[in-house]
């Protein structure tokens, strides 16, 4: 695969959302421990290391979003 080439991603009800783009990458760093623990879970779940960090990613966002949203209603 090139790294112009994109992915479809399936959504929880098994349609396909945006594609996922291989060209413009975010790197993510973390502690050896954090990378441990998520090449663990990874695993654990059959999933690549990447796919969780999106995974993670996406849980992540909507509780960021959710806590935008309250601070913007009480200020």
């Amino acid at each position: 695969m090139t790294t112009s080439q994109q992915m479809h991603f399936p959504t929880r009800g098994g349609a396909v959302s945006e594609r996922i783009v291989h060209d413009k990458p975010i790197p993510l760093r973390l502690t050896q421990s954090e990378r441990d623990e998520a090449f663990k879970l990874a695993g654990e779940e059959s999933r690549s290391a990447s796919n969780l960090a999106l995974h993670i990613y996406r849980i992540g966002l909507v509780e960021h979003k959710r806590r935008r949203a309250a601070m913007s209603a009480h200020a």
